[in-house]
């Protein structure tokens, strides 16, 4: 565990929320830059590279207290759709090493999270392990495994980024239809694997707000949300979304549900994560450092 990761720890158990930022495509689209669907966002680690470099600055200054790599299309498997499978390795440690750059610009202490995710049904274990392992080497604190395909996925790439042997927190996607039988099971299973953390992450707060009602008293690992800027938003465009101001008061509202890491999800930008930090500094003045 990091002396970063150890500061973290610490707020996670004490129960003061942690800010994560949001949906990283939308985010450089946001700036002007534009990633194509299919690898778009380890394209533009190389061929923009100071726009990738200069976004975790932005998020920092918007607030978080874990910085996500751009590293979930840096996989060879997401580059060869860009035709770029041989740079994986390389644009990977960049994107990791310019998250370090920016965390230890911030004054404060800021976490680094190797962003890890199964986005192919054709993805081999050993894919996953050879990413996950890149990330642990570059210097991440610890690794925030997603998943865009089959919802039991996560549960793979999970698997990878434990064998690192550094923490792990876990993304499970719900809706307002996902059976609760099948969320606890998954919660569990990822928490006897050893997850540091589970997030949920949705379109709708009601989902959110079901599912963490269920997982409160069947896991005790620290839960966490990603709420979507809106019911149409799709990963990497913020069209149709909430405003940042209307999302942020959403998520303030499920800090009664005593959620230990709050953050976006699709569609959501640099915008939503300052409004939400705006929103948490006013509502727990407690929940962010002074000068964060």
């Amino acid at each position: 565990m990091t002396p970063v990761y150890e500061a973290l720890s610490a707020r996670l158990r004490a129960g003061r929320p942690l800010l994560l930022g949001g949906d990283a495509a939308a985010s450089l689209r946001a700036r002007g830059v534009a990633p194509e669907e299919d690898g778009g966002v380890g394209r533009a680690v190389r061929e923009q590279a100071d726009v990738a470099a200069s976004h975790y600055d932005v998020e920092v200054r918007s607030g978080v207290d874990v910085v996500s790599t751009l590293t979930s299309d840096t996989t060879p498997r997401a580059l060869a759709l860009a035709g770029m499978a041989f740079r994986s390795a390389a644009l990977t440690s960049r994107a990791v090493d310019r998250a370090i750059e920016a965390a230890e610009r911030a004054g404060r202490p800021v976490g680094v999270a190797g962003v890890l995710v199964k986005s192919f049904a054709t993805e081999s274990p050993d894919e996953l392990d050879l990413h996950a392992a890149r990330l642990v080497a570059a210097g991440a604190d610890l690794v925030l495994v997603k998943a865009r395909g089959a919802p039991d996925d996560v549960i793979t790439a999970a698997r990878a980024a434990l064998a690192t042997h550094v923490p792990v927190w876990a993304a499970l996607d719900v809706e307002d239809t996902t059976d609760l039988g099948w969320l606890a099971a998954r919660a569990r299973e990822l928490q006897q694997l050893g997850a540091a953390a589970l997030l949920v992450r949705s379109a709708s707060s009601a989902a959110i707000r079901r599912a963490l009602e269920a997982l409160r008293g069947d896991v005790e690992a620290p839960l966490g949300v990603l709420l979507d800027a809106g019911p149409g938003c799709r990963e990497g465009h913020a069209e149709g979304g909430a405003e940042p101001d209307e999302w942020a008061r959403e998520m303030v509202a499920l800090t009664t549900l005593e959620p230990r890491l709050m953050g976006g999800g699709r569609g959501c930008t640099y915008e939503h994560t300052a409004a939400l930090s705006r929103a948490l500094r006013r509502a727990m003045p407690s929940v962010i450092p002074p000068g964060a």
